[in-house]
Parts: C-alpha cells; sequence; structure tokens
C-alpha cells in the first residue's frame, strides 16, 4: 500500500512539475514579445565569477570567431567536411543545394496555412508556443490561420510557431521536407519543429524586432523556404566579448548551419513579400 500511494504521489508530482514547466515556457515566450531576456538565458550565469569556467565556453574556444569575417556558401558538402571542418569547428555555414527536392519549396502562404486548417492529421493538434507581431493581427494560431484567409485582415504578420507533437511532427517531417544529405549516419533530427512566416512590409514596424526559435540541440538548421530573412548569429558567453556579432541575408533555397554551442540566431523579414521558413535540431555524439 505505502509503495502504491508513494508511485501516484511520484506520477503527480510529475503531472504538476509538467504543468508548471510548460505554463512557464508560455509565459516566457510572452514576455519576449516585450523584452529580449535571451542574453540572460544563454549567459553561462547571471552574476559573473572570474574564477570559474563550468563546462561552458572557455576563452580559448572563442578563438575559431574572433578572426570569423563572414559566413561562407557551400555546396556538395560532403559528411566528413560538415563535421571535421565546420561542426567540429563551431563555424558557421550556409548550404545552397541542400532543399530543392523538399516538398514545402513548391507551397504558398495560403497552401500551408489551408494544410494545417484542413489536414486530419495536423487538425487533431495545436501548435506550441506560438508568437506573431503585430499582435492585432493574430494573437493564436488558429486566428493567425483564419487571417490569412481573409483579405481585410490587417497586415503585415510575422509568425513563428513550434511543432512539438510527435504525430503533427512526422507528418510536418514526411510532407514538408527530408533529412538533409550531408548529415552522418549517427545523426539524429530532433521530432519538434518550428514554422517561420511572414507577410507584408516589415521595413518599418520590425526593424529591431528579432524572432528566434528555441532547440536544445547539438546542431541548428533554418532553411529558407521562400522570400528571404536577414540573419543575426550572436556569440555565447565570454565569445561576445571578443567575437563579432554575424549578420547575413538567407534566400530561397539556403540552409544555415550552426553550432548551439557557440551561437544564438535570430531572425527578421527585410523586404516585401511572401517569406517562410523551417528551423530544426539535429542530434549526434560528437565532441564539440
Amino acid at each position: 500500500g505505502i509503495i502504491i500511494l508513494g508511485m501516484f504521489g511520484v506520477r503527480q508530482s510529475k503531472v504538476m512539475m509538467d504543468t508548471v514547466c510548460q505554463g512557464g515556457r508560455i509565459f516566457a515566450l510572452q514576455v519576449h514579445k516585450l523584452y529580449d531576456w535571451s542574453h540572460i538565458f544563454y549567459s553561462e550565469c547571471i552574476i559573473y565569477n572570474p574564477y570559474h569556467t563550468g563546462d561552458g565556453l572557455t576563452d580559448h574556444d572563442c578563438l575559431v570567431c574572433e578572426e570569423f569575417q563572414y559566413i561562407e556558401h557551400q555546396s556538395n558538402v560532403s559528411t566528413e567536411d560538415l563535421v571535421d571542418d565546420i561542426v567540429y569547428n563551431d563555424i558557421p555555414v550556409v548550404i545552397d543545394d541542400a532543399m530543392w527536392e523538399w516538398p514545402v519549396m513548391n507551397y504558398s502562404h495560403i497552401e500551408l496555412f489551408n494544410k494545417f486548417a484542413n489536414q486530419e492529421e495536423l487538425t487533431s493538434w495545436d501548435v506550441c508556443n506560438f508568437m506573431n507581431y503585430p499582435a492585432r493581427t493574430a494573437t493564436t494560431f488558429p486566428r493567425l490561420i483564419k487571417a490569412v484567409n481573409n483579405p481585410r485582415v490587417w497586415k503585415p504578420y510575422n509568425s513563428l510557431w513550434e511543432n512539438c507533437d510527435m504525430q503533427s511532427a512526422r507528418y510536418l517531417r514526411r510532407s514538408l521536407y527530408r533529412r538533409p544529405y550531408f548529415l552522418p549516419a549517427e545523426a539524429e533530427m530532433a521530432p519538434n519543429m518550428w514554422i517561420a512566416a511572414s507577410v507584408g512590409d516589415h521595413s518599418n514596424r520590425t526593424s529591431d524586432r528579432y524572432f528566434s526559435p528555441f532547440l536544445n540541440t547539438n546542431v541548428i538548421i533554418f532553411a529558407q523556404v521562400q522570400g528571404t530573412y536577414e540573419i543575426m548569429l550572436v556569440p555565447h558567453y565570454p565569445c561576445n566579448e571578443t567575437c563579432s556579432i554575424m549578420r547575413l541575408i538567407l534566400r530561397s533555397g539556403q540552409l544555415l548551419l550552426f553550432t548551439d554551442r557557440l551561437w544564438t540566431m535570430k531572425y527578421k523579414p527585410v523586404i516585401t513579400n511572401e517569406s517562410m521558413a523551417i528551423a530544426f535540431g539535429v542530434h549526434w555524439d560528437i565532441e564539440i
């Protein structure tokens, strides 16, 4: 009887903890619209202790980005070069030839949103961590779907959401994108993925408003499906004190690959058109 009660208590505690964590994450994402706390989130500590290095980055790790001036574009990347020259050294890279056979490359905004509105595998589950600016366009993902199909709705909009349900994420992976050819066999793609979508003239309203998908993986891939996004890669502490912030323009058919260990990514739309991208993480056992 004691064992059963103990197991019940553990289960209830886990349910309560999961609920608290989920609520806290949603609250943090809502606050992020008003205040960019990502520099605190990615810091090794809130109060700096110069005598403690912990398991994070050291000054020696920052040498690779101190001389880093621009992000290279590559094609026909081999798995060996990816691991040895790029991932192992925390060097971000834009790959130009990995997306052209992805089904999502043939989707328009309307077609993508209609898939979420009508496809059984997607309508059964709500998305996670929905963000949109300006908020008056839509405060929830279902409202955004209605707004996209309503020409009277005020635009532009700049949205980001996570597909964290395993069933819907698997469906999206089959129907939208493919495993990049350059990933090694031992690399495992994370099941959840993010979709970024924006429409309209963002030259004034979002000039300083960046969004950032949250992916807790070794490697992150941000793939530009349509239009153009301005990308900002910010080094983590302590490398942010000696390394420069990297900026680039990502165009349709290009994907950015970088390590989460050294960099955090932010993006924003830059021109008047439809822009869309997907982001997902990759795990594999490699010392980086």
